[in-house]
């Protein structure tokens, strides 16, 4: 008896939260389209509606890829990269001043 009860409150409950729960839920994910450009691989996911931007940068380096003779070519290149002037400042520090890290 109460196993009926209980399982007649759970569907009411199904049935009346359903509506709720998928008008809250957005109604699809962004499309996702990926492109070579110039032996680089761009993965874009544009969402008009969010108000933050991510970028991720995946380099296949390291000292598991890089040879005796490339030992801290990586470190060297990423460290290149983030002192790289933008305008006046150095690209880490111009993030930095916008309120993202690196």
């Amino acid at each position: 008896m109460k196993t009926a009860f209980g399982l007649a409150v759970v569907a009411a409950i199904a049935m009346t939260g359903a509506p709720c729960i998928a008008l809250a839920l957005p109604s699809a994910a962004p499309s996702t389209t990926v492109e070579l450009i110039g032996g680089t691989t761009v993965v874009r996911q544009p969402d008009p509606t969010a108000s933050l931007v991510g970028v991720a940068f995946v380099v296949r380096a390291g000292l598991d890829r890089q040879t005796m003779k490339q030992n801290g070519l990586a470190a060297l290149v990423a460290e290149t990269i983030v002192r790289t002037p933008v305008g006046t400042l150095p690209l880490q520090e111009a993030i930095a001043a916008r309120g993202g890290s690196v």
